[in-house]
């Protein structure tokens, strides 16, 4: 969204540094960093970009421009940027409206009658550095890090027509059996494809997914939902906004599961101000929690509280829902012989149990001889 101005969508994208401009305060970006991505798959490191907005006065709008980021140089005692633009000379700024002299690959919309219809913004990548299988790495990326929004339908992808992902063919893309193939020998694969699909499976939810909700200090209402099937890795996945950040937290109470059946369970705060206060604890990468990054030391304090009582109460549901029940002691006869008790059904003048790994303590005892009846 524009205009081209400080303060707005448009103007952190193309003009900024180090600036994000978000339609929500929950938006899954926030450090302005990966707006510079598609510079690195650019062999021109050039982009044009067109997109269609509506102003303060319900008009649309069209803003179109280019930029290079190359390599700085020093000419004598001057420092030439390495950034430039494509548009109008003045200032820098955008082309506005539609213009016929410019090709329609350039453009968002090219027709002046049909802006309406066609708000949202076009990306273009100048010399894209393709590389064999990109189409499919690109499409995995993708699902792996935003099967929730797809799911949800908050988020469409289109990858030029081979691949489309969507609320509809998600699913199916996780059971691709040509794409799982695709990526089998990357770093943390076919693993993290697969625990995405169940992670999907748990969101989407059906008769067997346990469903959980409660309000939780300094996060608000939190839903958790649980699945429990043989052979599922016993993992913990947490979404914010719809965004994968991880399945890896290192939460107390979060970390081992060894006397759990199987599962996966998805995690999702459904406040605004939940979320808000998560996505200030994310590091530029997205991929977990960290009170420290929070501004002040009251600030900090509360989230690692928010954390914890986090962890708590997810440890709390798994229990009750995945927790393998005790089963009654059974005394086994058979290996009598071979781990023999000299107490009596059971009972012993010891006060405590030994401990097996504990320190071995050797007491002499007297041997008892039978006496000898017979007679001299």
């Amino acid at each position: 969204k524009g205009p081209s101005e400080n303060g707005t969508a448009f103007y952190a994208f193309m003009k900024a540094k180090g600036q994000s401009r978000k339609a929500s305060s929950t938006a899954t970006g926030s450090f302005g960093i990966g707006k510079f991505a598609p510079y690195a798959v650019s062999k021109l490191r050039t982009v044009f970009v067109s997109t269609v907005y509506t102003d303060e006065a319900g008009k649309f709008n069209q803003l179109t421009q280019g930029k290079s980021i190359l390599m700085s140089h020093d000419k004598g005692f001057k420092r030439l940027q390495g950034a430039g633009f494509w548009g109008a000379k003045k200032k820098c700024q955008p082309v506005a409206g539609v213009h016929d002299d410019l090709p329609d690959w350039l453009l968002r919309c090219t027709d002046e009658n049909k802006l309406s219809e066609s708000t949202g913004t076009k990306l273009i990548i100048l010399g894209f550095d393709t590389s064999q299988g990109w189409k499919e790495n690109l499409a995995v990326s993708v699902a792996e890090n935003f099967f929730g929004a797809i799911s949800a339908g908050k988020l469409e992808v289109d990858i030029i027509k081979d691949y489309v992902l969507n609320s509809e063919s998600i699913k199916g893309f996780f059971t691709n059996s040509i794409i799982r193939e695709a990526i089998d020998k990357q770093k943390n694969e076919p693993e993290q494809f697969d625990n995405c699909a169940n992670y999907l499976a748990t969101i989407q939810g059906n008769a067997e997914i346990i469903k959980e909700e409660s309000e939780v200090l300094h996060l608000g209402l939190c839903e958790l939902k649980i699945f429990l099937k043989e052979g599922l890795p016993k993992k913990v996945c947490f979404l914010r906004n719809g965004m994968f950040i991880s399945d890896t937290l290192s939460l107390a109470g979060l970390k081992s599961f060894s006397d759990f059946k199987e599962f996966v369970a998805v995690v999702e705060c459904r406040n605004t101000v939940g979320s808000e206060l998560l996505r200030a604890m994310e590091p530029p990468r997205h991929d977990d929690f960290e009170p420290e990054r929070l501004s002040t030391k009251e600030e900090q304090i509360r989230g690692g509280k928010a954390l914890k009582n986090l962890a708590k109460w997810i440890r709390d549901m798994l229990k009750r829902h995945a927790k393998n029940p005790v089963s009654e002691v059974t005394t086994l006869d058979e290996l009598r012989e071979y781990f023999a008790d000299d107490s009596k059904d059971g009972t012993s003048k010891s006060a405590e149990e030994v401990d097996p790994a504990g320190k071995i303590i050797i007491r002499a005892k007297p041997l008892k001889f039978k006496s000898d009846n017979a007679s001299a």
